[in-house]
């Protein structure tokens, strides 16, 4: 993916053109991310995307009234719960959406949940939503068929949930989620659509194994 780096204070300027422009994607990492992530990422179609010189801490207003956006990538940031949930509330529309490593809890996961019902594909590795979290996920985002919560503590009752409601899923990332044997076994016997699957790192042990190559 090619990019541009811009400062914070240059972000409305940018937000300003996605919204007379009519951009359906864009996407505006933090400045922790190394180049060499960024350019490994899908390009966009349209070219948009920046990255910033400092965090972006709280969801511009200029971003929430993008309502032509149907990707949105903010990797990086540290927008917390409160951004989560301004994005969550108005920016319905959204069928993609990558928030990893923004400082996310259960109560923005929560808020992306039972708001994003459109979403198609959900990227909130490296936050701490816990097993609450991805239950909430599980039960309310009918239309993911990708999912990525690596790192994300949400247990053998996280992983369970999403195994018996998200059963349309063809990509799981469950990277450290301490999910054991039962969460293993759970996703092996409900995710039969999975063509992509990282559950390392998890203490599946050796029956949970057994499950998944069966």
């Amino acid at each position: 993916m090619e990019f541009e780096e811009i400062k914070l204070s240059e972000l409305d300027g940018v937000l300003a053109r996605a919204g007379a422009e009519g951009w359906a994607e864009l996407a505006v990492f933090g400045p922790r991310i190394s180049r060499d992530y960024i350019r490994r990422q899908p390009s966009l179609s349209n070219g948009r995307a920046y990255q910033l010189d400092t965090n972006l801490t709280e969801v511009p207003d200029a971003l929430l009234v993008l309502s032509g956006l149907a990707s949105l990538d903010l990797t990086g940031n540290s927008i917390g719960d409160a951004g989560a949930t301004a994005i969550a509330e108005n920016l319905q529309q959204l069928t993609s959406l990558d928030l990893y490593g923004n400082s996310i809890g259960e109560a923005g996961a929560t808020a992306i949940a039972e708001n994003l019902q459109q979403l198609t594909s959900l990227d909130l590795a490296g936050n701490s939503i816990g097993e609450a979290g991805a239950t909430a996920i599980a039960e309310n985002l009918k239309q993911l068929t990708s999912l990525n919560i690596n790192d994300n503590s949400i247990g053998e009752a996280g992983a369970t949930a999403i195994a018996e409601h998200l059963q349309q899923l063809t990509s799981l990332d469950l990277y450290g989620n301490s999910i054991g044997e039962a969460g293993a076994t759970a996703i092996a016997e409900n995710l039969k659509q999975l063509t992509s699957l990282n559950i390392n790192d998890n203490s599946i042990g050796e029956a949970g194994a057994t499950a998944i190559a069966e």
